[in-house]
């Protein structure tokens, strides 16, 4: 393993923190090893704390990565130098040499491994479910994002050694158009959510606003929707370095001795606990998620915590949450944007038992079990452990 690299080739934050996992599965089994990692959409700071050396430029879009879900955010991406980045990462990508590459994302960042010289060419599909391709209208910027498609298949057939996918039926999916070398080997998406209750009143309901730049909108909706409430408990994971701003009628309170805590807010019987660093907390401890979030929602589902949505357009749009009600099915909820319809949802939810075992069971049906990230390496070294590199 001495002086062999390996590169992780990543295209949004989801497919960072995959990577990231990846990355550390491969240090804990083979630490001599180089690892790389070039993200095209972030900045790459899920990789940041490990041994790993980030390439490529750095240059946040507007979009976050969502450019291609409606017209208006395409526009806002191109006039901020989409297309100036695309060309840099082109030209530093067509000069990267690796043993082995890792390619996490969609159809895209495989294109984009496509310029990379390397030995060894792994691709992780984080983004398309077979469940996803359900959808009675085909929306033709949406299409790559729903469907494994013929140029994708293509580059997978002609481009890499073996492909992971994120659950069996989409494996079996693969399979059954003549690609051979795909496996179902577990969701890293649901790795490094090892956790523990928080010590709170129940019910406690986790919202997870995401992390891009709607999310204080969204968070402003649902502490709206609290007031609706009586008697409940909520955390936020809070995902970001600026101070946490006021919120109509919420009063804050003096913060209780428990780790990472930053903030509690209080409305009658209601409180709201703003924690940070403390995701995988948040998750475990909740009883009902409310969620605008791509990943976090369906890391929330997996761990049998059903999670009510509603759309905050332009980037957390309705054809984004048809898609997500596709792959989670029962186990999430959709409702307007409207106070009274997430609160509804919420007493719906905490009254209704049998629909809310149905969510919590279809959500950990549908995304599977952790130790994906230790399965895909291992599989990977094993597939390369005869050869040149001498792993």
């Amino acid at each position: 393993m001495t002086n062999l690299t390996v590169t992780f080739l990543s295209n949004g934050h989801g497919e960072d923190s995959i990577g990231a996992s990846l990355a550390l599965a491969f240090h804990l089994h083979h630490p001599e090893a180089k690892l790389f990692a070039f993200p095209t959409v972030d900045e790459g700071k899920a990789y940041e704390g490990q041994d790993i050396d980030i390439l490529g430029p750095k240059q946040l879009m507007p979009s976050s990565g969502l450019l291609m879900h409606n017209w208006e955010m395409f526009k806002t991406d191109i006039k901020a130098g989409f297309i100036n980045m695309t060309l840099k990462q082109i030209r530093d990508l067509a000069g990267l040499q690796t043993d082995v590459l890792i390619v996490v994302g969609d159809a895209f960042a495989l294109l984009l491994s496509s310029l990379v010289k390397t030995k060894y060419r792994f691709y992780v599909q984080t983004l398309v479910s077979a469940h996803h391709a359900k959808s009675k209208t085909i929306k033709l910027n949406r299409f790559f994002m729903e469907h494994l498609s013929y140029p994708e298949r293509a580059l997978i057939r002609h481009l890499v050694y073996q492909t992971y996918v994120r659950d069996e039926l989409t494996a079996q999916s693969l399979t059954a158009t003549g690609l051979k070398r795909v496996s179902f080997l577990g969701n890293p998406m649901l790795d490094g959510l090892e956790g523990k209750r928080l010590d709170l009143s129940s019910p406690v309901i986790t919202l997870l606003p995401g992390t891009r730049a709607y999310s204080l909108k969204a968070l402003e909706l649902m502490l709206a929707s609290l007031k609706l409430l009586t008697g409940v408990t909520a955390v936020v994971a809070w995902a970001f370095d600026t101070k946490i701003p006021e919120f109509d009628d919420w009063q804050p309170v003096p913060v209780s001795e428990q780790k990472s805590l930053l903030k509690t807010l209080a409305l009658g019987s209601n409180r709201v606990y703003f924690f940070k660093g403390r995701f995988a907390d948040c998750l475990h401890s909740a009883d009902i998620v409310i969620g605008t979030s791509g990943t976090a929602n369906e890391q929330a589902a997996a761990l049998g915590k059903p999670v009510i949505a509603f759309p905050v357009p332009p980037i957390y749009s309705q054809a984004f949450l048809e898609n997500q009600k596709r792959l989670l099915a029962e186990a999430l909820t959709v409702v307007p944007a409207e106070t009274r319809a997430i609160a509804e949802a919420v007493k719906t939810l905490l009254n209704d038992k049998v629909l809310y075992q149905t969510g919590a069971a279809r959500g950990q049906e549908r995304m599977g079990k952790a130790g994906g990230s230790d399965a895909i390496i291992q599989d990977i070294v094993k597939r390369i452990s005869d050869t040149k590199l001498n792993l």
